[in-house]
């Protein structure tokens, strides 16, 4: 009997060693995944607990895994973070929804990776990556197909490293007596609330009940994803049960695995809601002055950077950001470009405690100078007609860079004197009554302008100019024409004779070189020549206008 047991174990290492030496070729073709890692834990009744994690392309918003076995139990698949990823099983394979995760974990039970004859199992598995299989503990090896890479034991466990490729261990489960009953069973286990927020605390509670006759002490553990997280002895007398308690609150977001004794739950933890809010301060300005931005985040988070972003129109002028305080405070200080109505709003992104917000719009109005005479023609700023002449120049004429460069020319001329004019008019009635009479007109050339300016909406820059063609000649025939042909009879009855409309054509020529220098600006950039041209082609288009209808109209009325 010694001798054939010699020879068995000689032939079973005989074999080992055999098929240690063979390589498995492989030839997988390129995935959007790489497996990582694979845990096998198997169980007396023959079920086997994976767990494969793999690395996955970021790039692959789906990826399709081919599992190990055929039928699946307790499946949960999650990303790096613990949260679950959607997915549908089809004959063995998995497609799951990575959603730019960079590494999910797929964990399930399953009897079809073993197979018994009497009282000798086998594990069977094609492995992708070197493996740890752990075994039950009162089990006994009879043989395996490759050499282990290492080989331990833990906690009465057998627990083999096996390199990557077919795996067949031969094994037999031993008959031991049964363990005496349990003194103390744990139950019950209650989670509340079921459905929790970063930083809310939860109640786990579990009976615990003495089964004995006699007073004894049980030891109740509470594990956080296989973290022991706290511990409570309970003692208690023959037939007498008692709740325990404990309490959890969570930092971050996820899923997460609560466990008392065998008693398990799954409960995932979300991000708490934020608020954000925002004021500013003076509501109301001139062109020029700073406002002052404050706001809060709550509850307060500091640290964090806080987008501001600075609205005129309904159109983002300006994008700023600052960083929150301790007390989740933040404050910014900001010079408008431009007079009107403007708002401001204030988002943040959210971190792992809280979810992103935006807060409400603040309002405040920048009062712009350059409209002092129609604003004291009409009497308020907030007057439609006011407001019509300060859309006009803000959304027409300062949106491009022709536009901009001529205003600078036509302010250095216009503030000059308006401020004066401005509070002659401000004292006297009657002359409002006068200035909304001249201003009528204006509005009339800029409302004809702005549809002239709509056409070429496929090239601003080309569209200011034509505007300012079509406005700087109405305003010659509204605003000069009368002037100069008043001046012109006045010249015909002193004189007699009055110039032919030809002695304008030399007029023509720093006409047409305006409209030069305008595209050489545009082309070169230039700041100064934009200003130089815009304000030629305005001057001598108004003089070109007025002059030609009034020598026109005075030589045909004096046929």
């Amino acid at each position: 009997m010694p001798s054939l047991m010699r020879k068995s174990v000689s032939l079973t290492i005989l074999l080992i060693l055999v098929l240690s030496v063979q390589t498995l070729p492989s030839a997988q073709a390129q995935e959007p995944y790489s497996p990582v890692d694979l845990t096998l834990t198997v169980y007396s009744d023959g079920f086997v607990h994976v767990e494969y994690l793999l690395e996955v392309d970021v790039a692959y918003p789906r990826i399709t895994v081919t599992l190990f076995g055929r039928t699946f139990e307790n499946l949960l698949i999650t990303d790096e973070d613990g949260l679950p990823l959607d997915y549908f099983l089809s004959e063995g394979e998995v497609t799951v929804d990575t959603l730019g995760a960079r590494r999910v974990k797929i964990t399930y039970d399953t009897l079809d990776l073993t197979s018994r004859v009497g009282r000798t199992w086998t594990l069977t598995v094609n492995t992708p990556v070197e493996a740890v299989i752990t075994f039950p503990r009162d089990f006994t090896l009879i043989s395996l197909n490759q050499v282990p890479v290492a080989l331990e034991k833990t906690e009465g466990q057998l627990q083999l490293t096996m390199p990557s490729g077919l795996q067949e261990i031969v094994y037999a489960l031993t008959i031991s007596a049964p363990a005496p009953p349990k003194e103390f069973q744990v139950g019950n286990l209650k989670i509340s609330p079921v459905d929790v927020v970063v930083g809310e605390e939860i109640t786990v509670t579990v009976d615990v009940v003495n089964i004995g006759e006699e007073t004894g002490t049980a030891t109740v553990t509470l594990k956080v994803n296989g973290v022991v997280e706290a511990e409570k002895e309970v003692t208690l007398a023959g037939g007498a049960s008692q709740t325990v308690s404990f309490t959890l609150t969570w930092d971050t977001a996820g899923v997460y695995e609560v466990q008392v004794d065998s008693l398990v739950e799954t409960i995932t933890v979300t991000k708490a809601a934020s608020v954000i809010t925002v004021s500013v301060s003076p509501t109301q300005i001139d062109k020029g002055e700073s406002v002052t931005v404050s706001g809060l985040i709550s509850p307060p988070v500091p640290g964090v950077e806080v987008y501001l972003a600075y609205m005129k129109a309904g159109d983002v002028v300006v994008e700023r950001t600052v960083t929150t305080a301790s007390d989740g405070s933040f404050t910014d200080v900001y010079v408008p470009d431009a007079g009107g109505s403007w708002s401001i709003t204030a988002r943040w992104e959210g971190n792992e405690q809280y979810q992103g917000a935006m807060s409400s719009p603040a309002g405040f109005e920048v009062v712009d100078k350059g409209c002092v005479i129609a604003t004291a023609t009409y009497g308020s700023e907030l007057a439609a007609e006011v407001q019509f002449l300060r859309g006009f120049r803000e959304n027409t004429v300062y949106s491009t860079f022709a536009g901009s460069r001529f205003m600078e020319v036509f302010n250095a001329f216009y503030y000059s004197w308006s401020p004066t004019v401005a509070g002659v008019i401000w004292s006297h009635s009657a002359l409002q009554t006068v200035g909304r009479m001249l201003i009528t007109p204006l509005l009339g050339i800029l409302h004809v302008s702005t549809a002239v300016n709509s056409v070429f909406s496929f090239n601003p820059e080309l569209g200011i100019v034509a505007t300012g063609l079509v406005a700087s000649s109405l305003i010659g025939l509204v605003y000069f024409f009368p002037v100069g042909w008043v001046l012109v009879k006045a010249v015909r009855r002193r004189w007699g004779a009055v110039p032919k409309t030809g002695c304008l054509k030399s007029l023509l020529i720093p006409w047409a070189a305006s409209l030069g220098l305008i595209g050489l600006a545009e082309a070169l950039a230039s700041s100064v020549l934009m200003m130089v041209g815009a304000g030629m082609l305005v001057v001598f288009t108004v003089g070109l206008t007025a002059g030609t209808l009034a020598l026109g109209t005075v030589n045909l009325l004096k046929k």
